[in-house]
């Protein structure tokens, strides 16, 4: 590959790839039998209408909005697997439906499984989320990073309903 003066992404992948020994061979699609399976599916000339076309059931989000009022309610649930006392129908359902993307830490604290992983995020109460944010976004350590990097970095580890909402909020607020 020949680039004048290649820079950022593409200057690191040639540092990185000239530690290597390999030769770059084209090969005709039809020779490659073992290209992808998506490259290679059978073009159907059937027209699709909506008659024909099956509606896919809707999925809810895996990342419920509950409020911190009933984050007690559902440690409750999840130690005792009673639902709570005196709690109204709607609470019932939501507590019913949240609690198998939950886990119950050690910690007494809630866990929520990130999707397409297996790694737990810690749920984020509103009281603790300024503390949060400030670890990741103000620290001396990081600097002051903007807010795609801070949200990057807390979803990591940690969990709440409107992130970079709250993320946005304290770096427009941040001096």
């Amino acid at each position: 590959m020949e680039t004048k003066d290649p820079t950022g992404r593409i200057a690191r992948w040639i540092m990185f790839l000239q530690q290597f020994d390999f030769q770059i061979k084209y090969r005709k699609g039809i020779d490659n039998t073992a290209a992808d399976a998506l490259s290679r599916l059978p073009i159907s000339n059937k027209v699709l209408t909506v008659k024909n076309i099956i509606p896919l059931p809707q999925f809810r989000d895996l990342n419920p909005a509950i409020p911190d009022d009933l984050l007690d309610l559902l440690i409750y649930y999840m130690r005792s697997c009673n639902l709570p006392p005196n709690i109204g129908e709607k609470e019932k359902n939501l507590i019913i439906e949240a609690a198998p993307q939950f886990k119950l830490g050690e910690d007494d604290n809630l866990y929520i499984i990130r999707k397409g992983s297996k790694k737990l995020r810690r749920v984020i109460r509103n009281k603790e989320k300024d503390s949060v944010i400030s670890l990741h976004h103000g620290s001396a350590l990081i600097g002051h990073l903007g807010i795609k990097k801070t949200v990057r970095m807390i979803q990591r580890n940690y969990y709440w309903h409107g992130i970079t909402r709250s993320v946005k909020e304290y770096i427009n607020n941040c001096l």
